[in-house]
């Protein structure tokens, strides 16, 4: 019996494994990719809603009636039922403890509260907000934007 060929067969059968394992490994990875956990945006999005709600005022002339909710949202190109329909919160005060105050210039959404948990900011559930704080013409202006938005996959 020859068996000199033999062991050139046996190397063969390692390659094969190792290409079955790796053809596996990608499809259990794709699986998880389409159907694993939802994105979460929601820090982004109240970031870069507050960013454009900070331009506008400070790119607009801020005079009386400008927080009318019509004039406001034309000013600053937002869609007033896109934001109320995708969970998002605005709220403009001239009131360091904007989050708690009852005296607002323009207010959507509600739970504004929940900006100042603790246990919010690890909790995937509570909305994720941002705060800041611009000054224009010796006016100070507070602004809190959060979203509750939850992006799902539809695979």
């Amino acid at each position: 019996m020859d068996k000199r060929g033999a062991v050139g067969h046996q190397i063969m059968a390692f390659s094969y494994l190792f290409i079955l394992f790796m053809l596996a490994l990608g499809i259990v990875l794709g699986v998880l990719i389409v159907y694993g956990e939802n994105y979460d945006f929601k820090e982004s999005d109240s970031s870069v809603l507050n960013y454009k709600i900070r331009d506008c005022i400070l790119h607009n002339e801020i005079k009386e009636g400008f927080f009318n909710e019509n004039v406001f949202y034309d000013a600053c190109g937002l869609n007033k039922k896109a934001l109320l329909d995708n969970k998002y919160m605005i709220k403009i005060c001239n009131t360091e403890d904007c989050v708690e105050s009852t005296s607002f210039k323009i207010s959507l959404g509600s739970n504004f509260d929940s900006c100042l948990f603790e246990g919010a900011k690890e909790n995937k559930l509570f909305p994720k907000c941002d705060i800041s704080e611009i000054e224009k013409n010796s006016e100070k202006f507070f602004i809190v934007t959060g979203s509750n938005q939850e992006v799902v996959r539809n695979a």
